[in-house]
């Protein structure tokens, strides 16, 4: 019976699959409109397309209408609209005939399944053309409810929250505020002397002020690139066996500094990244943003150019997905997507952007813009490298002029080759030759990490095969560079052979993601969870905003702010519900205990770096230095290994003793190797995006902040640091500590617990000191923002 009516065993797909609900509506409830994008097209597309898309089992294709409704071989219609009792696909979900039920095999379907699949039929069966999705709409023009908070965002939340009936939390104090601030905008805590500014301000603007000037902050760049960094995939290296170290893309890190603390138009920071080298060929700045496409792992030591160049587009067009779009982009890869309206050729519509890019590393003037150290560097190894090789190429001449006037009288022996050459300038030199090529190594491996060159993309779009099944032996037919046909406008023209194309049209005022995701991941970095808690996928299988209207007129207004990330900041950071408290309440509790709906502030523990950055600056041994290549920190022993290539490179290099205590941004980001710290906190993969890390709890944590060699030194420096500035009287230390550390003095059962501790006669005060200080550095409240 199945090669009679195929189209019923794709029906049966539906078995035991959970749908999501569309907004506002519930597609298993009795009664409610059962919708094909909700709740019909991901069952079908999750069990049956792979046999009934492209491969047309039974002669019957699923994932198009017309032909759904024709049935398969046999003409039988499954389907006929508004009358279930009519339709095959109806009789054979119920029947109990072993040679006709569906599915022929294993669980039936639930009642409620079948009711789902009968009421759409009766229905009418509606399929759309285009999906109504909200994400795939452009942003919504939202009227600001009246109300008595000044900041519209305050009216967005506050409503919502007065119809639970839940009252928000009152403001956080001054000294919460301030901290909050500080570790959201540049990671670091105030210094005993910025705290002291802020808390001894009687300005009624004292906070907008404190924003205005941690904004306008250097480590401003630092933190909130941090943040994008963890979105490209960005790593110093090329990942898999060989890992190969990739000198220049550090470039990339230090233009997205740059970009953030001028505060460049996000919508120019989009262009330049996706089309750099095509809009703005004058521009250095322009061509080292176009990195954002190579970023991604390369298996250097593959024997296929041909996948290594398909997994190179891949990962371009998979990122510029989840990163610009906040969609799942990949998923439809292989097959259209089970969720979203996202067909496999609108993958490979957009992947044709890139299909003539290729790596380039082009000669520009970068000087301005970097740092005066790096400059230097190259000037040095440059002369050194030139004197050096000056001398070999001068000792090699003279050991082949010699072998050249030699042979002159010997016909037939023809010219000296380049061994014979070697092996007399090595035995002219006594063994100069020798010394020289091994000297040469030192500057000639400095030098790759100071040219004045990019890690860039050149070169236009080029149309691709669609790849059925994703697989390369399986090539379709040619697709042009194209958009997202679900997100396009009606009528639009098909766009340019260009990557310029796919820049503009994502930033254009009309497209319905870029603004809005942007926004979202702002909002997330202030408040833990975003708007949309999935903030890479606004598609179906993510989660829904939890406050539509407040996004929409955000996206709206960050468009209308010329896409001013700082401005967004500022307009959040100065709202009620960023200043509110993160305690508890029992009753809001209970009815959001989730808190969705924003009564109050989510206490957060630190990301990896900003712990690391914390305590360097707190032991006063931070370092100021900004930019350039990465650098090595110290590690555990044990740890480094060789690589197994002829270069014979270890997976961490050695620094000096600055290098070491600089901006964790700075440490070098090597794909096979994490510095450890940073590891066990949940550093960000490099190999694909990463919108929201994991904040996990696992014994190494406390271990290595109270037992690795990197805290207890710091805290030696802590403590030195507070002699420094308190004195030798235990009483000014306690308080100094408690102020660096916490900025705040110590209560009273902290004061007297510590100094007990200080003045008991046992070790040393140095070594009591430094106990202290490290026992602060491991409190909750270091690693901890209310």
């Amino acid at each position: 019976m199945l090669s009679k009516f195929p189209f019923l065993s794709a029906v049966a797909c539906v078995l035991g699959l959970g749908v999501p609900a569309r907004s506002g509506t519930e597609g298993g409830s009795e009664g409610s409109i059962v919708h094909y994008f909700d709740h019909i097209k991901p069952l079908l597309a999750l069990r049956c397309l792979e046999c009934h898309a492209d491969d047309e089992k039974g002669g019957l294709r699923l994932d198009r209408s017309s032909r759904a409704a024709q049935g398969g071989d046999s003409g039988v219609p499954g389907i006929v609209p508004e009358q279930s009792a009519r339709s095959e696909i109806v009789r054979r979900i119920h029947s109990q005939d072993p040679e006709e039920m569906m599915p022929p095999a294993g669980a039936r379907l639930t009642k409620a399944e079948q009711a789902l699949i009968t009421r759409w039929i009766d229905q009418g069966a509606t399929w759309p053309v285009r999906d109504d999705y909200w994400a795939f709409q452009p942003p919504r023009e939202v009227a600001v409810p009246h109300g008595a908070a000044a900041n519209p965002i305050d009216q967005l939340v506050n409503e919502p929250l007065a119809g639970a009936g839940i009252a928000p939390l009152p403001a956080a104090d001054a000294r919460t505020l301030m901290r909050r601030a500080f570790f959201d905008l540049i990671g670091m805590p105030p210094s005993p002397d910025e705290a002291a500014h802020f808390l001894g301000s009687q300005s009624p603007d004292a906070f907008e002020k404190l924003i205005d000037r941690l904004l306008a902050d250097p480590r401003y760049g630092e933190r909130w690139a941090r943040h994008w960094l963890d979105l490209v995939r960005y790593g110093e290296s090329d990942g898999y066996e060989d890992d190969k170290v990739r000198p220049l893309a550090w470039r990339y890190r230090d233009y997205v500094i740059r970009s953030l603390n001028a505060d460049k138009p996000y919508d120019r920071f989009v262009q330049e990244q996706l089309a750099g080298d095509e809009l703005w060929p004058d521009d250095p700045d322009a061509w080292i943003a176009t990195g954002f496409a190579r970023l991604g792992a390369l298996d250097g030591m593959s024997k296929d150019p041909e996948k290594q160049r398909a997994d190179f587009l891949n990962d371009a067009t998979d990122t510029t997905g989840a990163v610009f779009l906040g969609m799942t982009l990949g998923c439809a890869r292989c097959h259209d997507h089970k969720y979203d309206a996202i067909t496999q050729q609108d993958y490979f519509a957009m992947q044709s952007f890139f299909g003539g890019a290729q790596r380039a590393k082009p000669e520009m003037n970068v000087r301005p813009a970097e740092p005066a150290f790096v400059t230097a560097a190259f000037k040095a190894d440059h002369a050194e490298l030139s004197r050096l090789e000056g001398e070999r190429g001068a000792l090699l001449a003279s050991a082949r002029a010699a072998l050249t006037k030699e042979r002159a009288d010997r016909p037939g022996n023809g010219n000296p080759s380049d061994d014979e050459v070697k092996g007399r300038a090595e035995k002219d030199s006594a063994g100069r030759l020798g010394k020289l090529d091994a000297a040469i190594k030192s500057p000639a491996s400095r030098i790759r990490f100071h040219e004045p060159h990019a890690e860039a993309v050149t070169g236009g779009a080029l149309a691709l095969p669609l790849l059925k099944g994703g697989q390369l032996s399986r090539p379709g037919d040619i697709i042009q560079p194209g958009f997202i046909a679900a997100m396009r406008r009606e009528g639009e023209p098909a766009p340019d052979p260009k990557r310029s194309a796919l820049a503009r049209w994502l930033t254009s005022p009309e497209h319905p993601l870029t603004a809005r995701v942007m926004v979202n991941r702002v909002w997330q970095h202030h408040f833990g969870t975003g708007l949309v808690p999935t903030p890479s996928d606004f598609g179906r299988n993510g989660q829904r905003p939890s406050h539509p209207t407040l996004l929409d007129w955000l996206a709206r207004r960050f468009m209308a702010d010329g896409w001013s990330l700082k401005k967004l900041h500022r307009l959040i950071m100065t709202s009620d519900t960023y200043r509110r408290g993160s305690g508890a309440n029992a009753a809001a509790l209970a009815r959001d205990p989730d808190n969705r709906l924003l009564w109050r502030v989510n206490r957060r523990r630190l990301e990896s770096e900003a712990i690391r950055d914390t305590i360097l600056a707190v032991s006063g041994t931070l370092s100021p230095v900004r930019g350039g290549p990465g650098v090595y920190a110290p590690l555990p022993a044990g740890i480094n290994v060789e690589f197994p290539n002829n270069d014979k490179e270890l997976s961490w290099g050695t620094g000096t003793l600055e290098e070491g205590r600089r901006r964790s941004i700075y440490l070098f980001q090597r794909r096979t190797l994490t510095y450890p710290l940073m590891e066990i906190f949940d550093a960000p993969p490099m190999s694909h995006s990463c919108a929201a890390r994991p904040v996990t709890t696992v014994a190494p944590q406390a271990l290595a902040l109270f037992n690795g060699a990197f805290t207890r030194g710091a805290a030696a420096d802590f403590a030195a640091r507070v002699r420094r500035e308190a004195g030798g009287v235990p009483a000014a230390q306690v308080e100094r500590a408690f102020h660096i550390a916490f900025n705040r003095p110590p209560d009273a059962m902290e004061r007297s617990a510590v100094l007990d501790f200080l003045t008991v006669p046992s070790a040393s005060p140095e070594e009591k000191l430094t106990d202290f200080c490290h026992v602060l550095l491991n409190a909750n409240e270091f690693i901890h923002v209310d």
